[in-house]
């Protein structure tokens, strides 16, 4: 990431798109963007939050390019994130995220502005069903990429040589983030993702597009495939 930001800073790394398949101006990301945001997360997380290095940190995000900036800010800050499919339904996901949180052991979830409305309707649904039906939202601290993004103004010399840093700290067995499964035969199961398995799924994107700059779309479900 550090070679990415001093070699191509203006790089476009992710863009997004509307339903009409309309690439968003102000959606579009460059590496120097992207990374710097990031690395303003991570510093939030750590310094704000005091969220402590290799914790799990739950990662809600509608599809778009503010999950990847939840993503790497998680890995620059050394916190394992763990995407998964936004809770809608009182049901069905409220079983996913509390068994997620006694698994994992997480007291973070990460998420963006046009999530917030939705996770303030949900809270307070979830807080009207403890009371008759003995339901609870589990107890997180929601952080939101797009309060952090500008609080910290990097130049790309020090996002560089954070990012260094960053690298010089991780092993390829390290684990990178926690895929989860689909749930449709059992109850979703966590899989450990480490960064060399990360960093080859990358690289293979890259060998099978014939295209360094790694096209590709996020699912609904707002993760990284497993394989």
């Amino acid at each position: 990431m550090a070679t990415l930001v001093r070699e191509y800073p203006g790089f476009l790394f992710a863009s997004e798109l509307d339903e009409r398949g309309l690439e968003q101006p102000e959606k579009r990301k460059t590496t120097l963007q992207l990374m710097g945001e990031s690395l303003a997360l991570a510093d939030v997380l750590c310094n704000q939050h005091r969220v402590k290095k290799g914790s799990k940190v739950l990662l809600m995000f509608l599809p778009g390019v503010d999950f990847l900036v939840g993503f790497f800010g998680c890995l620059i800050a050394g916190v394992i994130p763990v995407p998964m499919q936004p809770p809608y339904k009182l049901a069905g996901d409220l079983p996913v995220v509390t068994g997620l949180v006694e698994v994992t052991g997480a007291t973070h979830a990460l998420s963006h502005e046009p999530y917030r409305l939705i996770s303030a309707a949900i809270s307070l649904r979830h807080k009207i069903a403890s009371f008759f039906m003995g339901a609870s939202w589990p107890a997180l601290e929601w952080v939101y990429v797009d309060s952090t993004a500008t609080l910290l103004d990097y130049d790309q010399d020090t996002i560089a040589e954070r990012l260094k840093k960053y690298n010089d700290q991780i092993c390829g067995s390290d684990i990178a983030y926690l895929q989860l499964t689909s749930g449709s035969t059992s109850a979703p199961k966590c899989v450990q993702i480490s960064h060399k398995q990360f960093l080859l799924c990358a690289l293979a994107q890259a060998t099978l597009l014939r295209d360094p700059t790694l096209p590709t779309f996020l699912e609904e479900r707002c993760d990284f495939p497993e394989y």
